[in-house]
C-alpha cells in the first residue's frame, strides 16, 4: 500500500507513516528524559506540602464544621499528621476564594496523598479535553502524530509541571475558558457567559472577560456571566455562611500582597513590586529582592499606570465591534492582558493560554521572519521552569539585585509582553483580512 505524503518541503516529501514513527519516538524519549521529574510528581518529597492542601484543608474544615479559613498551622497536624516547617512554607492560609473550596470537597473525603493524586489525574484529563476542543475549533486533525507530539510537548511544559506539582486550579480555569472561547466563536453567548462566570467564581481574575464582553457589545454573555457568578457565590454563601466570606475579605486578602513579590510572579504587579516594593509588611526567607528604591507609592503609581495603558491599548485596538474574523485574536488578547494586570500570575497560570498559543502558532507564517522567530523564542521562555533558570544563574537563596530584577527574574513577564505584541499584530492583520 502506498503511503500518503502529507507535506512537501522543496524536494522532501514527508510520509504520514514516517511522521507517525518519528512522533512516537519523540514521545518515548521525552518520557524517558523526564522520568526523574515524573517520579518526583508521583512521589513528592515528604517535607513538601503542595498548594492543593489549601483547598483540601478548607474543604475538610467545611465538612467538619470548622472555620473554612483556619490557619494551616492548626490543620496540617490534623490532616497531614505533621507540622508545617515555617522556614519552608509560605502558605499558612488558603489564598483562594470560597467557591474554589467546593471543587476540592469530593476529593477531601480521601486521605491527602490519594486526594492529591486523584486531583492531578482529574486535572490532566481537563487539559486533554481542552486540547481536543482547541484542535476541533481550529480544525487541526487529531492524528497519531499530532497527539504524540502534543503530549511530548506537554512533558516539557514548565507551567504544566508546576500546575501538577502544586495541584493547582488552573486546569479547571483552562477548560472553562476554552469552552467559553469555543462558544464565543460559535455565537453561543449564554454558554460563553456561564463558563466565564464559573471561572470568575473559582478565581477572581477572569472577571476581566466580563468587561471584554461588555466592551465588544456581547451584552448577553456579560449578563449570563454576572448571573452565574452571583448564583455560585450565593450557593457558596448558603453552604459556608457569611463567616467564610468575612475571613476571606478581612484576613486572607490583606495578607495576599505578600505573595506578589515572589520571583515567579510574571505579572505587572510582580515586576514593579520587585523593583520598588519587595517588602510588603512581612519578612521573607526566600524570593527576596533589593529594590532600586523602596517606595510603595512609586510601585502603586507604576503598576496602576502601566495596567491602564495596557488595557487602553488592547481596548482601542479591539474596537467596540468585533466581527467574526477578529474573535480569536481578541479573546486571546483578553486572556493575556488578564494575566498581566492580575496582581499575581504564577508560572502555572500560563497554561490558561494554551488554546491561544496554538492559534497563534497556526496563524503565523512558518518561515524565517520576525514573527516566527519571536513566537519560537516566546514559546521556549514559557516552557522553561523558573527554578531551572534561577539555578543556572546561581540565584540560590541570595537576595536578587536590581539588575536581577530587570533581567533574570522577569523572563516570563517579558515573554507575556512579547506574546501580547504578537497577538496585537495578528489582530491588525485579521482586521485587514491577511490571516485566517
Amino acid at each position: 500500500m502506498e503511503r500518503k505524503a502529507i507535506r512537501t518541503f522543496g524536494s522532501i516529501r514527508i510520509q504520514e507513516f514516517d511522521l507517525n514513527i518519528a512522533a512516537v519516538s519523540i514521545l518515548f524519549w521525552s518520557i524517558v528524559i523526564q522520568s526523574y521529574s515524573l517520579r518526583e510528581l508521583i512521589d513528592p518529597k515528604s517535607d513538601f506540602v503542595p498548594d492543593f492542601f489549601q483547598d483540601y484543608a478548607s474543604a475538610r474544615n467545611l465538612i467538619g464544621g470548622y472555620p473554612v479559613y483556619t490557619n494551616h498551622i492548626v490543620t496540617a497536624p490534623i490532616y497531614l499528621n505533621k507540622s508545617l516547617d515555617l522556614k519552608r512554607s509560605n502558605v499558612l492560609l488558603n489564598a483562594h476564594p470560597p467557591t474554589s473550596v467546593l471543587l476540592a470537597a469530593p476529593f477531601s473525603l480521601l486521605p491527602f496523598s490519594q486526594a492529591f493524586h486523584a486531583w492531578n489525574v482529574f486535572s490532566f484529563l481537563l487539559v486533554l479535553i481542552s486540547l481536543f476542543i482547541t484542535f476541533r475549533e481550529l480544525r487541526i486533525e487529531s492524528k497519531l502524530w499530532t497527539v504524540c507530539l502534543s503530549v511530548a510537548i506537554l512533558t516539557f511544559c514548565g507551567p504544566l509541571w508546576e500546575q501538577t506539582r502544586q495541584g493547582q486550579l488552573n486546569a479547571v480555569l483552562l477548560l472553562a475558558i476554552t469552552i467559553a472561547w469555543s462558544a464565543y466563536r460559535r455565537d453561543l453567548d449564554a454558554l460563553a457567559g456561564v463558563m466565564i462566570g464559573t471561572a470568575a467564581a473559582i478565581k477572581l481574575f477572569p472577571i476581566l472577560f466580563i468587561l471584554y464582553f461588555a466592551w465588544t457589545k456581547r451584552y448577553r454573555s456579560a449578563v449570563f456571566a454576572v448571573v452565574t457568578l452571583t448564583f455560585l457565590t450565593a450557593i457558596t454563601w448558603i453552604l459556608m455562611g457569611s463567616g467564610a466570606f468575612r475571613d476571606y475579605i478581612m484576613i486572607v486578602l490583606p495578607d495576599f500582597q505578600w505573595f506578589r513579590v515572589g520571583w515567579n510572579n510574571c505579572s505587572l504587579a510582580g515586576f514593579w513590586s520587585r523593583l520598588f516594593d519587595p517588602i510588603p509588611g512581612k519578612t521573607r526567607l526566600f524570593s527576596r529582592s533589593h529594590p532600586i528604591l523602596q517606595s510603595p507609592i512609586i510601585f502603586r503609581f507604576c503598576y496602576s499606570l502601566s495596567a491602564q495603558i495596557l488595557v487602553s491599548i488592547v481596548a482601542l485596538r479591539l474596537g467596540r465591534n468585533v466581527d467574526r474574523g477578529v474573535r480569536d485574536p481578541g479573546f486571546g488578547l483578553c486572556a493575556t492582558t488578564m494575566l498581566l494586570i492580575n496582581p499575581i500570575s504564577w508560572e502555572h497560570s500560563l497554561i490558561i493560554l494554551i488554546p491561544f498559543f496554538i492559534f497563534v502558532g497556526r496563524s503565523i507564517p512558518w518561515r524565517f521572519e520576525y514573527k516566527t522567530i519571536s513566537f519560537v523564542t516566546i514559546f521556549f521562555l514559557f516552557m522553561m521552569r523558573p527554578e531551572l533558570v534561577w539555578n543556572l544563574c546561581s540565584m540560590g537563596d541570595r537576595i536578587a539585585s536590581p539588575l536581577d530584577n530587570l533581567t533574570i527574574l522577569p523572563f516570563q513577564f517579558y515573554a507575556l509582553l512579547g506574546f501580547l505584541y504578537l497577538q496585537l499584530i495578528l489582530l491588525k492583520e485579521s482586521k485587514m483580512g491577511l490571516t485566517i
